[in-house]
Order: C-alpha cells, then structure tokens, then sequence
C-alpha cells in the first residue's frame, strides 16, 4: 500500500510530492519529463490536497555520490545569500521538510497546490 492509490484506498486525502523546479511532461529532458508525467498522475489520483513541491537545486547531504550535482553546488551555492531569483537559488533538503510540514499541517483550500523553491524557502523559517 505505498503507492499514492494504495494510499487513497486506505483514506489519505492529502499528498505530498517532491517534484522537481522544471517539471513539465512536454519537456524535452528527461528528468523534467518523468517528474511532469508523475504529476499528472497524481492529479488524476483526486486527493482532497495534493501539494507538488518544486524545489531548485537540493543541497544536502547524500549517500551516493552525484558529479553533476557537485559541479552545480559548487557553481549554485553562492545564490542561497542573495534575496534575488529565489525560485532558482539553491534549497536545503531540511527547508524542503519544513515547508512540507507547514503545508501538511494547513487547512487550504485549493485541491492541487504548486510549491516553488521561493515558497519554500519562506515556509522554512
């Protein structure tokens, strides 16, 4: 029962998904793609909320070692100090959790709610 409908059957009426910041199931990279095709997917799910979280670049730590991920580190992480381009600018992994525990705890009202990385980041403190 860990699928998000495994989910729906035995009475989730929220979910919460970490998506990706270019998600988009027209996208022509592939990662963007596959996240975009799994939002989809869950929006067809009908949860009572279904927040889609997209945060930019996820600075954490990790298990696996990821090239790409640490050239983009080195070259992002100067951006978490500056108030500009927030949507973009790198994202702990805690502010992540946060934001989703705020959201999670909240009453809303919209049924499928985006979450950018600015958002986010804003929740978090």
């Amino acid at each position: 029962m860990n699928s998000p409908v495994g989910q729906k059957k035995i009475g989730a009426v929220k979910f919460l998904y970490v998506s990706a910041l270019g998600a988009d199931s027209k996208s022509a990279v592939f990662y963007n793609k596959v996240k975009g095709e799994t939002e989809n997917d869950l929006k067809s799910i009908q949860f009572e909320y279904l927040g889609l979280f997209r945060p930019s670049l996820l600075l954490g730590n990790r298990s696996e070692f990821r090239f790409g991920e640490v050239i983009a580190t080195i070259l992002m992480k100067p951006l978490v100090w500056l108030k500009l381009a927030k949507n973009i600018r790198p994202i702990y992994d805690y502010q992540v959790a946060k934001a989703m525990v705020k959201k999670a705890l909240a009453s809303g009202s919209e049924r499928v709610e985006v979450v950018l990385s600015g958002e986010m980041q804003d929740l978090s403190k």
